[in-house]
C-alpha cells in the first residue's frame, strides 16, 4: 500500500483508497522533476532557505524545510489578468452569477469559513472593516447590513464594477499598501481566499497589522494545502495552479506568517471538506471518501480560516 493510502484510517481507505494516486509531477521524490538540490530560494514566509519541490505549469515551486509553505518565488511569479477571470466564461464565472443574484434579490450566500464569520461578529460589529480582495462585492454588502463603513481593494476592473452596483463602500482597483487609503486605520479587516495569490506575502501582512486599530481583527481564508487531496489537485483546477496560485499554505506556515507580523493572539481552523478536488480526481465514490476523511481528519479539510488579535 501506498504511503500516502496508509495513514489513513481503515473506515475512509476503501473510498479515499480507490483512487488516491500522487500527481508525479508534483511529488517531491518524483523522478519527473528535475532534483536539483543546489538550487534554492528564501521563503517569504520566515525567510529560511527553501529547496526546489517541484515544477507545475512550468513553475519551479519551492518548498520551505521549516515551516512547510510551498511557494513560486517572487521574482519568477507572472501576472495574472484578473479581469479575464471575471468574464463571462472565465474561471470567475461564478462570482458574476452570485453578483447577478445579488443585484436582483439583495440575497447572498457565502462558504462555510465565510459564514461562520459573519455569524461570528453579528452581535457586536466593527464599526470600520477593510476587505482586500473584496471581488463583486458581496461580503461588503453583507457588512454594511450591520452598519459597519466599509473600505476595499480589488485587482480586477471588471469584478469591483459589478461590487459598485450595490455597496456604498470606496473601492480602489489596486494591491492593498501603504498608499492605499493612507491614515485610515481599521477596527477589522478581511481577506477571503487571497494569500494564496500573493507572492511576496510578509509586506502585506506586516501592513495589515500596521492599519489595525489596537484590539483590531484580521480575519482570512486559504485553501488548505496540508491536504493531500488539495496538493494533488492544483494542475487540474485552473482557479489554483500557478500562476494564479503562488502560495500554498498549511497551518504551520500561516502560524508562522503571522506571528512574525506581530500578531499575538492566532486561531486557525480548518474547515469544510474539498469536494471540488475530489471530483476532479475521482467521482462519486471519491467524494464520499472525501468527506468521511475530512470530518475524521481535519488536516484534509479544504480551507483554513484565521483569526488574528493586533
Amino acid at each position: 500500500m501506498s504511503a500516502v493510502r496508509a495513514d489513513l484510517r481503515p473506515a475512509v481507505g476503501f473510498f479515499v483508497g480507490i483512487s488516491m494516486t500522487t500527481n508525479a509531477m508534483k511529488t517531491e521524490q518524483s523522478t519527473g522533476v528535475p532534483q536539483r538540490d543546489a538550487r534554492m530560494s528564501p521563503c517569504p514566509c520566515d525567510g529560511q532557505p527553501a529547496n526546489l519541490s517541484a515544477t507545475i505549469n512550468k513553475f519551479d515551486v519551492y518548498k520551505c524545510p521549516s515551516c512547510g509553505l510551498r511557494f513560486v518565488p517572487p521574482e519568477i511569479a507572472a501576472k495574472v489578468d484578473y479581469d479575464e477571470l471575471y468574464r463571462e466564461g472565465g474561471d470567475y464565472h461564478h462570482h458574476i452569477r452570485e453578483a447577478a443574484t445579488l443585484a436582483a434579490t439583495s440575497a447572498t450566500h457565502f462558504p462555510r469559513s465565510r459564514s461562520r464569520v459573519l455569524d461570528s461578529i453579528r452581535g457586536n460589529p466593527p464599526k470600520t472593516a477593510m476587505e482586500i480582495g473584496c471581488g463583486v462585492g458581496s461580503f461588503l454588502y453583507a457588512l454594511e447590513q450591520l452598519g459597519v463603513v466599509c473600505h476595499a481593494t480589488d485587482m480586477s476592473e471588471n469584478a469591483v464594477g459589478k461590487a459598485r452596483q450595490y455597496v456604498k463602500a470606496e473601492i480602489e482597483i489596486t494591491h492593498f499598501g501603504p498608499d492605499v487609503f493612507p491614515g485610515k486605520t481599521f477596527d477589522a479587516i478581511f481577506m477571503w481566499e487571497v494569500l494564496e495569490h500573493i507572492a511576496d506575502v510578509r509586506p502585506l501582512v506586516m501592513e495589515i497589522y500596521r492599519r489595525l486599530e489596537p484590539g483590531g481583527k484580521f480575519y482570512l481564508s486559504t485553501p488548505n494545502y496540508e491536504s493531500r487531496l488539495m496538493w494533488t489537485d492544483v494542475d487540474r483546477d485552473p482557479r489554483a495552479i500557478p500562476p494564479v496560485h503562488v502560495t500554498f499554505w498549511t497551518r504551520k506556515s500561516l502560524q508562522v506568517l503571522l506571528g512574525e507580523a506581530g500578531f499575538g493572539q492566532v486561531r486557525i481552523e480548518p474547515c469544510s471538506f474539498p469536494s471540488g478536488a475530489a471530483r476532479r480526481s475521482g467521482g462519486k465514490l471519491r467524494v464520499l471518501g472525501a468527506a468521511i476523511e475530512a470530518q475524521l481528519r481535519p488536516s484534509q479539510r479544504r480551507t483554513l480560516v484565521a483569526t488574528a488579535t493586533k
